[in-house]
């Protein structure tokens, strides 16, 4: 008698564990993206989780410190960069929905692919690896915005 087989896909087990939400915005733009998200989501789930639940996060009771302790794990995670080059977070915006606004006055507006809950903090996740995070009850117009590619 053989036993069966289950795959198990990490990602998924992450994006369920930071009660991920796909399309917040009902954008069609988004909706049809449906089919690849998790690929374009890629491991950022996973730096967001181990940031936002790393050993002493508890003890951060000020939302702007919780914030850059966040933003320091996901880069340390990363490696690369992300939020330490900070040039993102100068020419953009989120808005409340969580709509990115670039600071430039060509550029659409980016919808989020999904929106990702570690705490107090949120995630969202745009098309081109732009990664916003912010705090969810305070310092709505203080995110903080990088590329993760």
């Amino acid at each position: 008698m053989t036993s069966p087989i289950f795959a198990i896909d990490p990602q998924e087990i992450i994006l369920g564990l930071c009660g991920a939400q796909w399309n917040p915005t009902k954008n069609d733009d988004v909706e049809s993206m449906r089919d690849y998200w998790r690929d374009l989501a890629g491991v950022i789930p996973m730096f967001f989780w181990e940031a936002s639940t790393a050993d002493g996060r508890e003890y951060i009771t000020d939302p702007a410190h919780l914030l850059q302790f966040v933003a320091d794990g996901m880069d340390k995670a990363y490696g690369m960069g992300g939020f330490q080059s900070n040039a993102w977070s100068k020419n953009g915006v989120i808005d409340p929905a969580g709509v990115y606004r670039s600071g430039y006055d060509d550029d659409p507006a980016m919808y989020p692919i999904v929106v990702l809950y570690g705490g107090e903090v949120e995630c969202y996740i745009y098309d081109c690896a732009i990664v916003a995070i912010r705090h969810r009850q305070y310092l709505l117009d203080q995110a903080k915005i990088a590329r993760f590619d």
